[in-house]
């Protein structure tokens, strides 16, 4: 988080703030922790967005505790699912791409029809595209999302796929590192 690299915040700074919100992808544990001491009257929301079609998801606050990592469910008037290859719909706890359906998805990319047909497909309406991320995504039970890394992203070692994020989530849970 930009505002947690800010010199000499102290708790109590800017008190009539009231929201944070954070786009990029799922808050680490540790800045969570951070933001709320210094602004502890803050609603915080943990977001997943992208150029193509900005904010899609949240996580409302009252869940950053319990869905630990997690960038919550689509927005408002927004379908966020995850697929496997063939873009059939996969169960809870299944790794696949996230794809995007709302009225905030790109039209395309300006001249460049192969990357527009790799990220936009048919919709279930025909004047309509979804948006396939390339982001790797699992949902839980109650369908609440989580970020697993990028599908071009993925490292094979020994046999075994693994994402950076999870590489990344290791490391930050570990008291040593900062």
């Amino acid at each position: 988080a930009m505002i947690l690299q800010m010199r000499d915040l102290e708790p109590g700074f800017l008190p009539s703030l009231r929201y944070i919100s954070n786009t990029a992808a799922a808050l680490p544990p540790a800045h969570i922790e951070r933001l709320r001491c210094l602004f502890p009257g803050v609603r915080l929301y943990s977001m997943y967005g992208l150029t193509e079609c900005k904010r899609c998801t949240y996580l409302p606050p009252e869940e950053l505790d319990r869905r630990p990592g997690s960038v919550g469910i689509a927005i408002p008037n927004t379908d966020a699912f995850v697929v496997d290859d063939h873009g059939q719909r996969v169960p809870s706890g299944v790794a696949g791409e996230l794809v995007i359906r709302g009225p905030h998805v790109m039209q395309g990319y300006w001249r460049n029809e192969a990357a527009t047909e790799r990220a936009l497909r048919p919709g279930p309406n025909p004047w309509e595209k979804v948006l396939y991320t390339g982001d790797l995504f699992r949902t839980d039970e109650d369908g609440f999302l989580y970020f697993v890394g990028r599908k071009d992203d993925i490292i094979k070692t020994r046999g075994e796929k693994v994402a950076p994020k999870e590489v990344e989530a290791v490391l930050h849970a570990h008291p040593g590192i900062t």
